[in-house]
């Protein structure tokens, strides 16, 4: 049992990982991420927020991009130590686990609404993967608990 946690956690940290790289990557080292219609970036680029007229469109449509990119890469690589250095302490500790799956379910949720389809299977995999390992550890520690 313990293998197969371990490898759907090790498998959903690997899939964040490369999502933040690769949106990292979209943002800053290609055109990916760039509205298609040169029009619209022009507007982007000379329109403001009502908040603050320091707040231009398309810095904040880098920066939002480039800080989610960074928080992939992030949970990605902190789920991933801890799942191969940690683990016994992360199977003991359903706060972190099921703070992963709150916040890789509102990221799906999230992406469903207003984003693309593979982003959106990009997260449902790493979520089932978390929700799989989680149940697991609850089913294991019931039955040790009945033994």
């Amino acid at each position: 049992m313990n293998k197969t946690i371990k490898i759907s956690f090790l498998i959903a940290a690997s899939i964040l990982l490369t999502c933040g790289v690769m949106h990292v990557h979209g943002i800053f080292f290609s055109q990916d991420l760039y509205p298609e219609n040169r029009e619209l970036l022009t507007l982007m680029q000379s329109s403001t927020i009502q908040m603050s007229p320091a707040g231009i469109v398309w810095d904040l449509w880098i920066g939002f991009h480039a800080m989610f990119g960074m928080s992939l890469v992030f949970t990605g690589a902190l789920l991933l130590y801890l799942a191969v250095r940690q683990f016994p302490f992360l199977c003991r500790q359903h706060y972190i686990i099921c703070l992963y799956i709150i916040t890789i379910g509102f990221f799906l949720w999230t992406g469903n609404r207003y984003l693309i389809p593979p982003f959106v299977i990009s997260m449902a995999v790493p979520l089932v993967l978390l929700i799989t390992g989680y149940l697991i550890i609850l089913t294991t520690r019931a039955g040790e608990v009945n033994k």
